[in-house]
């Protein structure tokens, strides 16, 4: 099917960037992916793996005297 055919390609350009540790970098990473895993399990393990780096990456941002991210 060509709808899972781009979905991989897609998964794979995600999994290739290297993201910014600021800004939305992350967060449109983690957007697309999501996305995509919602389509296919195509490499759903490297996912989950990123995934959870990139919570720790997030939260390390977390501001919590102020109870939110910072804002750019």
């Amino acid at each position: 099917m060509i709808v899972i055919c781009i979905t991989q390609k897609i998964i794979d350009l995600a999994l290739s960037i290297n993201p910014q540790s600021e800004g939305c970098d992350i967060v449109d990473l983690v957007y697309v992916l999501y996305m995509a895993s919602k389509k296919t399990d195509y490499k759903k393990n490297e996912i989950v793996l990123l995934l959870e780096d990139l919570t720790n990456i997030i939260f390390q941002h977390f501001i919590p005297e102020q109870g939110h991210f910072p804002i750019f």
